[in-house]
């Protein structure tokens, strides 16, 4: 009895990443999601490096660090729970992944809508291209009474 083996080929590929995400948040009128780990990004120049940083809006600033073109990126949306939950705030925002500090961010509501949910969408260059990610990430967001 003859017996034939076929070709398989394949022609794309699709990955799972099961990753521990850990949010840690000081007030509770701030919410925090993630919304996608990409590498899809250009170079981009960093914002909100320095306190107060930029303003959050209805419109989600982006608040990151410097991406590399082809580096992997974690995106999160940090908004306010209701649309007047936010009066005038300052935050401190610290991403870490695998325990390591990838970066320190800031943000302000200084000119609150208080008809509109405000915030910022926080993009992290996480320094790695390929198919190598880390473990474990956590977004620590502090809210600050001032900048000194």
């Amino acid at each position: 009895m003859a017996s034939t083996v076929g070709t398989l080929t394949v022609s794309s590929t699709i990955r799972t990443l099961m990753a521990a995400r850990e949010t840690m948040v000081t007030d509770t009128s701030t919410e925090v999601r993630q919304t996608g780990i990409d590498n899809g990004f250009g170079s981009r120049t960093q914002t909100g490096a320095t306190c107060p940083g930029i303003e959050a809006t209805d419109a989600f600033p982006q608040l990151q660090n410097t991406l590399i073109a082809n580096n992997w990126v974690l995106t999160e949306i940090i908004q306010e729970v209701i649309a007047n939950s936010w009066p005038v705030r300052i935050y401190k925002v610290e991403m870490f992944a695998d325990g390591v500090l990838k970066t320190t961010r800031y943000f302000q509501n200084a000119t609150a809508d208080n008809t509109k949910i405000e915030g910022v969408e926080f993009r992290v260059d996480l320094g790695m291209t390929g198919t190598t990610l880390p473990d474990s990430y956590t977004t620590l967001v502090t809210l600050l009474s001032s900048c000194s």
